[in-house]
């Protein structure tokens, strides 16, 4: 055994987001390894190889365990050419073995995190070549080893990947049901829900064995998972094998016994759990996915101490999920019992139509029938885990995958009563009657209602402001799903646009219809409005890479329709004084467009970060990025910048844009408008601006262009182009919609970031503060 086997490495252990606490302490209690360090996504540690075959084998949370082999500071491509020919390749793995290289990179010389990955494969089969004849070969798809490249602006890192398919790949899963819950987030929903630490507690006989019931099992990944921890079984033991085994250095004198001992705490623990009485439990609606979970569950030779049912939860009594338990824990009992479970979400709503309630529902059974346990239920968002109806201890965010989600954490007791998630009585009552065809004047009248309350919050800061247009509801009713934007005209006119948010495919068209049409009424008779000044459109979510179409929807209330018309357009013989008209806002003048377009030029959310940039644009040198009308470049000119420049691909947007100066007598001289890609500008622009603004879509991909952008892919890169434009001491300025948007770690620990979401959103979009995310960026150097 040489002296490598017992030197200490440097070893990164990844992880999905959220998870990092956890795996640090899993990964200290596995073995003596020194410090653990957190980061975004995993743990650093230094480890001798055989603590690296025990986290592989061991680690229920890991995603891969990587070996640094070479760390440096590279500015182009011959640098990193240079950096990954020196890595010793042929003393890591041999000619006739396979392998790949992967890149995350975020740098000026590498644009595709591919290209940089090819120079690691060039500088390594180089080596290979020039030092013994040959070259190993590149296998994408199922490599023998793979080696993973992470670039960022100041630094490389080169890993040797020690588990080769990710640890969340247990080896039992092969039957699948739709949307799996991954092996490693599993663990970790038990983890949260108490269930390893009751586990612990029965092994070391402080107290009695647990029970675990999952009424929507699906696959059975927690059931399994669950039974893995209570037998103590490793979770890497039924793989096929590990990254490790195929490297040149893989040592079996250290791998063999660590193996044996796992399988010998397998077998005592499986022995032991089957002796306690503790109860694995798991059911599911549908037959399919109990077939799916047998399967997964002898393919972990964990099936003997599972009990699978075929049921509707709710039809399921106490006595059904405890078995012979229930006759010991009575209904006024604590005792260790646990409700896990993954109920139907997001990309798993085409299983049930009626998906929405699946957590109402699960709440009140929860509530009725299993008093005294533990309940830990995952959900799309923290709004939908509020439909339980049971009050959260404590709500945990964590990913699924790529797939963002949350898991609440319930106490079924006597004080967690169960509330149905309606928002009011009243509103409860409208729906029942809405559901039954009830008069639409009661729905009209709650609407009313509504915006009377909202007109009296607002009331103060209008006035103060001076704010003649802005959001005066926003979805306040859940089944009148919709925004409703207020425009007082320059000329005294009033005018109100009403935007739909799209509707469900699971909605009756004609329910939703009806409820559309309350709503626009209730709004004129609100506002006093005649239809005509009432402009209806309808915003449907995109998802993936659907590019957003700013005339696609269009929908509009013309005079004496009792309904608004589902069809696209412009209204016949609308006049352009009426489609076209102009607003103050903050004494400035813009145009809007009412009609022609789902967004109308002027975004209320940042009526107080336009303000933020004015006051801080005195002699500035400002560069506006997807500037879309310029409103932030007219108030920056307002500001007294020396110099303004607005770029955007649209030369629609642009020349709106340009109309805006004028209306607030703005000479063009010292102010710049480029059509053109952002991030194209941006390569080849070699000024210096004291403040940039980027206010990006969520998606774009022009047509005629190869130049998508996804703004959480692709941010990161976009705002360091944007610093090597900043002037010293400048700022950027980042704002985005996007709901479950998150700033990169290497840019917060680069830069000086402050995040002014709070400060810069205005009264009347409270409702949306989760989803607004504004940060000001300085270069932290």
């Amino acid at each position: 055994m040489t002296a490598d086997h017992f030197e200490a490495h440097r070893l990164f252990v990844s992880c999905p987001r959220y998870l990092e606490g956890l795996l640090r302490e899993e990964i200290a209690g596995l073995a003596a390894c020194g410090e653990v360090s957190e980061t975004v996504g995993g743990v650093f540690l230094n480890a001798d190889l055989e603590t690296a075959y025990r986290v592989c084998l061991w680690s229920r949370l890991a995603g891969r365990v990587l070996l640094e082999c070479a760390a440096g500071v590279v500015y182009d491509r011959d640098e990193l050419y240079r950096l990954a020919y020196a890595v010793e390749w042929q003393h890591r793995f041999t000619v006739d073995r396979s392998f790949a290289v992967s890149g995350h990179a975020v740098h000026p010389a590498f644009p595709q995190a591919d290209f940089a990955a090819l120079v690691v494969k060039d500088a390594l089969v180089d080596q290979f070549r020039e030092r013994g004849g040959v070259r190993p070969s590149v296998d994408t798809r199922n490599p023998a080893v793979r080696v993973h490249l992470y670039l960022t602006e100041s630094k490389a890192l080169i890993y040797f990947d020690l588990s080769g398919e990710s640890l969340h790949m247990r080896g039992y899963r092969r039957s699948r049901t739709e949307a799996p819950l991954r092996e490693n987030t599993a663990a970790a929903v038990l983890v949260r829900a108490g269930w390893a630490a009751a586990v612990a507690e029965w092994r070391e006989g402080r107290a009695p064995a647990p029970i675990l019931a999952d009424p929507l099992c699906g696959s059975g990944t927690l059931a399994i998972e669950a039974a893995m921890m209570a037998t103590d079984t490793a979770p890497g033991l039924r793989r096929a094998g590990f990254g490790f085994e195929r490297m040149r250095d893989y040592n079996e004198e250290l791998w063999i016994p660590l193996r044996a001992a796992a399988e010998q705490r397998a077998r005592a623990g499986r022995e032991l759990w089957a002796a306690s009485g503790g109860r694995i439990w798991a059911s599911d609606r549908a037959a399919q996915a109990i077939t799916a979970a047998r399967e997964n569950a002898a393919r972990a030779e964990m099936s003997e101490l599972i009990t699978f049912g075929t049921s509707e939860f709710s039809r399921l009594s106490r006595g059904a999920v405890l078995g012979s338990w229930n006759k010991v824990y009575g209904s006024s009992d604590a005792f260790p019992g646990f409700v896990v479970t993954n109920p139907p979400y997001g990309v798993r709503l085409s299983e049930r139509p009626a998906a929405e309630a699946v957590h109402p529902e699960l709440g009140a059974w929860l509530a009725r029938t299993l008093s005294g346990t533990q309940a830990a239920v995952l959900a799309e968002s923290k709004e939908q885990a509020r439909t339980i109806g049971l009050r959260a201890e404590k709500v945990y965010t964590l990913y699924n995958g790529n797939l963002k989600v949350v898991l609440a954490l319930l106490s079924l007791n006597e004080a967690n009563v169960y509330r149905p998630p309606s928002p009011s009585p009243g509103a409860r009552a409208a729906a029942v009657q809405m559901q039954h065809g009830g008069d639409a004047t009661q729905g009209v009248a709650m609407v009313v209602q509504r915006l009377k309350k909202n007109e009296r919050g607002l009331r103060k800061y209008l006035k103060r402001e001076r704010v003649s247009c802005y959001r005066l509801y926003d979805a306040d009713i859940p089944q009148y799903a919709a925004a409703v934007d207020v425009y007082n005209a320059l000329d005294q006119r009033r005018f109100a646009v009403v935007q739909e948010y799209a509707p469900p495919a699971t909605v009756d068209p004609v329910a939703a219809e009806k409820r559309f049409a309350e709503l626009t009424t209730g709004v004129r008779e609100f506002l006093g409005l005649s239809s005509a000044a009432v402009y209806t459109k309808q915003r449907r979510r995109r998802r993936g890479g659907q590019q957003y179409d700013p005339r696609r929807g269009l929908q509009r209330t013309c005079p004496g329709d009792a309904y608004p018309q589902r069809t696209g357009g412009k209204r016949t013989g609308t006049a352009d004084n009426q489609r076209w008209v102009v607003v103050e806002e903050n004494g400035l003048l813009f145009e809007v467009n009412l009609l022609d377009y789902i967004d109308t030029g002027l975004f209320f959310d940042h009526r107080i970060l336009r303000r933020w940039v004015r006051e801080r644009s005195n002699g500035a040198r400002v560069l506006n990025l997807f500037a879309y009308t310029c409103s932030f470049s007219v108030y920056a000119a307002a500001g007294g910048a020396c110099e303004t420049v607005s770029v955007d691909s649209s030369k629609t947007y642009l020349e709106w844009g340009r109309r805006n100066f004028r209306h607030n007598r703005i000479e063009l001289k010292r102010h710049r408008f480029a059509r053109e890609d952002c991030r194209d500008y941006l390569r080849h622009d070699r000024g210096r601006y004291d403040l940039i603004v980027i206010d990006a879509p969520t998606f774009s991909n022009s047509t005629g262009r190869n130049n998508e952008l996804d703004l959480q892919r692709d941010h990161e890169q976009l705002i360091r182009a944007a610093l090597r434009r900043l002037a010293g001491g400048g700022t950027i300025v980042f704002a985005s919609n996007l709901r479950n948007f998150s700033l990169s770690a290497p840019l917060r620990e680069d830069c000086a970031v402050t995040d002014i979401s709070d400060e810069t959103i205005p009264p009347d979009f409270a409702r949306r503060r989760r989803r607004r995310h504004v940060y000001a960026i300085r270069d932290g150097a």
